[in-house]
């Protein structure tokens, strides 16, 4: 048998592991087919391993293997290795030694203490061979730690006198012998005790809702919370989670927060509750050292209201004079204050008002789990008003309730609502067919339910009595529980005047009767309506009618009736019906009547009648001549003065009144102007004109009420003009002044870029050089004169002799054709002359509506025409009709003609503007 990887003899160390495999020398038949076993030092066979068996065989074919995990001192002495095969048994020795090495003892890797607590380092060596020596270090440094203040060593510990955060870290214990040395390292960790780090807020919770506790606690590691329920004696039950109860735990920001939710919280649940933190360093340290905060939880009861007391039928009862005392107890935590109201009314019955009609009494009811309040209401010296539903309301810092109860007061019948339901005169007349006429109406209050009487001149009217009828009903107003009507239908055939007159109506129950006259009248046509007349147009007017007082039925309806005065045609009749407007005078009612389609500058004869159910009443004429027509009235600018274009103004106005006739079109007229300096910034205060800058232009034949103008001048003033036509001609004009929008302003909108005020001004200097070079060279050619003449004449040699002399000749040409020029101008002047007298003898105004609108303190411009289509351009004359002496001259183009100043051909208005 062979032995591997060890001989027969061998020593080994405690606390190491061991093996070595036994089995036949190859050389032996049947090597491989051999069994084998292991026997101990006791001759026990080793089996297989298990959970427990330290020492064990594995099988290794061909071959057992034996092992000793680990070593203990008893496993030294002989163990057998014993073989079969073929019938043959083969056995083998082997002598196991051991000796003694060093070991640790209750050596936690890791190991804790407390912070400004004692802390205890558990760690003992043993074994080895010859004297054991040992040592402690911290963090790897060399050096035995000595007692001192901070630490000491007691067998088997190293003591850290006072634990601190700095205590924590790796401490290394050495132990070494003749043989060997070895160590142990163990990290020690500075826990520290849970504080708790908000304090427990007493907690207000009602009857079925949910309650909410909270507790905040700090340490090291996070510590886990408790809660507990405190009862009177101080014994605590610790709160576990049911149906009811929830407990969890947060953390926020390295603290632990404790939470207990309490659903459907029940009056027992009022008690003190603990909160209570525990981590690692409790358990070191002991309960003494676990923290705890207590609050309170305030359960509270929303009130209630108990029935009634001394009611009947479940509602108070007093008779009219006398006294009645109503009671309201409720109960409620905290106590509850109780308060009476009466339902539509705002005053509250509280304790301490006392009067002579009036008394409020409270009593406390003693009930430490269900404290109440009884408020008794007093009224004395009942009145039938005082009737109706009371409130008892009752409030505490749960919630509020309330309760009513109705107080019936029995009273004699009295009258209210008569006045303001039916009034004490009524109508009727012969032939009425209104249902709302013909009764007398009489209205009773009162409890027990009255019975009604009618009377007249002393004798009863019953059912039956002939030409009346009676009826009565009950209110259906909520307000007015005991208010009944009875009503005396009376019929009239136009003979039987004696129905006009006085009635009494007598109401009665068991207190008292009580009477009331009412008057029954017949009723009349209206009177003569006012009228006023509101508006005058040459073809409408418009007139304001209040109907009359009227004894009977109110006025429906009003007739109107027109023609021209004396004229041999039948009256236009009109029916308007009555309508309330009160914008004109609002202490009076009117019905707004227009006649339309009338001739203008004519006299009418109107009549004026108001009709009711009874008939048309009288009438009321009035004779009105219409205006003439006359111009439209000036227009009303709505566009804003301050234009939000650079180059155009979009005019917008409201169409003016047409003075009679229809609008034929309008014109726009526009030029540029200086105005006022002013501080003024609003847009409604407007602009003030200084002085006129350019002519008018003009554009006519307008048919809308708005116009654009475009090809203006940015940053410019320009007052715009609008004037509408009807048959007659142009009326006043509606005059504004807008300003268009700074160019940089547009810029700086649109783009968002700007222009420097140097590029401003080199701009600016160019085209001053430009004009300045064009002047000097219209000079040069017309007059002979300026820079370049000079320069011409230096150059040239030409003396100015020469010059003045050829320019003498010139001006002797031109002042013969000037002649001849002057008398075709004369004759033709008045050739015109003549014309314009015959066209002033057919003017197109009256005389008395000829209006000068020039201002005569304005000098006369000429007025440019434009028509909105095809009239941005104007024709030239031909050469051969000017003057000769405009021909020798350099003439301006035709765009340059038609175009104002400041204002470029491409900026006039095109077609459709």
């Amino acid at each position: 048998i062979d032995f591997g990887p060890y001989g027969a003899e061998e020593s080994v160390k405690t606390e190491t592991n061991f093996f070595v495999t036994c089995k036949l020398n190859s050389s032996m038949p049947s090597a491989n087919m051999a069994t084998y076993k292991w026997f101990k030092v006791d001759n026990t066979e080793v089996t297989s391993r298990d959970s427990i068996t330290r020492v064990y065989v594995v099988d290794r074919s061909p071959g057992l293997e034996l092992n000793l995990e680990p070593v203990q001192d008893e496993d030294a002495g002989r163990y057998r290795c014993v073989a079969s095969v073929g019938g043959q048994t083969y056995e083998r020795q082997l002598f196991l030694t051991v000796r003694a090495t060093i070991t640790f003892n209750d050596c936690l890797t890791e190991q804790f203490g407390v912070v400004g607590h004692r802390s205890e380092i558990m760690c003992s060596a043993s074994g080895g061979e010859g004297t054991l020596s040992t040592e402690w270090r911290k963090e790897g440094v060399v050096g035995t730690l000595v007692t001192n203040n901070e630490y000491a060593i007691e067998t088997k510990k190293l003591v850290v006198l006072q634990t601190t955060a700095a205590s924590a870290g790796t401490y290394t214990y050495y132990a070494s012998a003749s043989t060997e040395k070895k160590s142990q390292r163990i990290t020690l960790k500075a826990l520290t005790i849970p504080a708790i780090v908000q304090p427990l807020l007493s907690k207000k919770a009602v009857v079925g809702n949910t309650a909410e506790m909270f507790c905040m606690a700090r340490g090291n590691p996070s510590p886990r919370i408790d809660w507990f329920k405190v009862d009177e004696n101080g014994n605590q039950v610790r709160m576990q989670t049911d149906n009811r109860i929830t407990i969890e735990e947060r953390n926020v920001d390295g603290d632990t927060q404790g939470i207990m939710m309490i659903k459907n919280v029940q009056k027992e649940d009022e008690s003190y509750y603990a909160c209570k933190a525990y981590n690692k360093a409790t358990e070191i340290l002991g309960s003494a050292t676990i923290p705890e905060t207590k609050s309170n939880l305030d359960v509270q009861t929303i009130p209630t209201i108990g029935e009634f007391q001394d009611t009947t039928n479940g509602q108070y009862q007093g008779r009219e004079g006398a006294s009645v005392t109503m009671k309201c107890e409720a109960r409620g935590d905290p106590r509850p204050v109780v308060v009476w109201t009466k339902v539509g009314s705002n005053h509250q019955y509280t304790e301490g008002q006392n009067s002579e009609t009036v008394s409020v009494t409270k009593e406390d009811i003693a009930d430490p789990n269900n404290p109440g309040v009884r408020l008794s209401l007093g009224l004395k010296g009942l009145e039938a008003s005082a009737f109706g539903n009371y409130t008892c309301t009752a409030r505490n810092e749960a919630g509020e309730v309330s309760k009513n109860v109705k107080l019936e007061v029995l009273f004699s019948p009295n009258f209210d609502g008569q006045d303001t339901d039916y009034g004490r005169v009524f109508y009727t007349w012969k032939g009425n067919t209104d249902g709302n006429f013909g009764k007398v109406v009489c209205v009773a209050n009162g409890n027990p339910q009255p019975v009604f009487n009618w009377y007249k001149d002393g004798t009863e009217i019953v059912q039956g009595t002939s030409g009346y009828g009676l009826s009565e009903e009950k209110s259906t107003d909520p307000r007015y529980p005991y208010r009944h009507i009875s009503k005396l239908s009376v019929s009239y055939n136009g003979a039987n005047d004696n129905i006009f007159g006085t009635y009494t109506c007598r109401a009665t129950n068991n207190i008292k009767p009580n009477n009331q006259t009412l008057q029954l009248k017949r009723a009349e046509v209206p009177g003569m309506p006012v009228v006023t007349i509101q508006e005058e147009k040459p073809t409408v007017l418009t007139f304001w009618l209040m109907e009359p007082n009227v004894e009977g039925p109110e006025v429906t309806q009003f007739k109107v009736t027109y023609k021209l005065t004396g004229g041999p045609s039948e009256p236009v009749e009109l029916i308007i019906p009555k309508e309330f407007r009160d914008y004109i005078d609002v202490n009076k009612k009117y019905t707004v009547a227009i006649i339309n389609q009338l001739e203008p500058n004519k006299d009418y004869t109107f009549n004026f009648y108001a009709e009711n159910n009874v008939g048309i009443g009288v009438s009321k004429e009035m004779k009105k001549r219409t205006p003439p027509i006359t111009t439209p009235s000036a227009a009303v600018i709505k566009t804003n003065i301050n234009s939000a274009d650079s180059t155009r103004i979009r005019v917008i106005w409201d169409p003016p009144n047409d003075g009679g006739a229809v609008i034929l079109h309008y014109k726009v007229t526009w030029k540029q102007v200086a105005v006022r300096p002013s501080n003024q910034t609003l847009d409604s205060q407007g602009y003030v004109l200084d002085y006129q800058l350019t002519d008018d232009t003009f554009v006519e034949d307008i048919k809308d009420s708005e116009f654009n103008i475009n090809g203006l001048i940015p940053g410019s003033y320009y007052q715009v003009q609008v004037y509408a036509k009807n048959s007659l001609g142009y009326g006043m004009p509606g005059i504004s002044i807008i300003k268009t929008r700074e160019a940089e302003d547009m810029v700086a909108a649109s783009t968002g870029v700007t222009v420097s005020t140097g590029i401003i001004i080199c701009i600016v200097v160019g085209i001053f050089l430009v004009l300045l070079i064009i002047v000097d060279v219209i000079c040069c050619v017309k007059n002979r004169c300026g820079i370049i003449m000079c320069i011409r004449e230096k150059v040239g040699g030409h003396s100015s002799e020469d010059g003045y002399s050829a320019a003498k000749t010139d001006d002797v040409e031109n002042l013969a054709k000037r002649d001849e020029l002057m008398e075709e101008v004369k004759a033709a002047e008045e050739e015109n002359l003549e014309n314009a007298e015959d066209e002033k003898k057919e003017p197109l105004l009256p005389d008395e509506q000829q209006v000068d609108t020039v201002d005569e303190s304005e000098p006369a411009h000429e007025v440019k025409e434009l028509e909105p289509e095809d009239k941005t351009e104007q024709l030239e004359a031909p050469a051969s009709e000017k003057p000769p002496a405009e021909t020798d001259t350099q003439s301006p183009t035709q765009e340059e003609a038609s175009s104002t100043p400041g204002e470029t051909p491409e900026s006039r208005p095109s077609e459709g503007d």
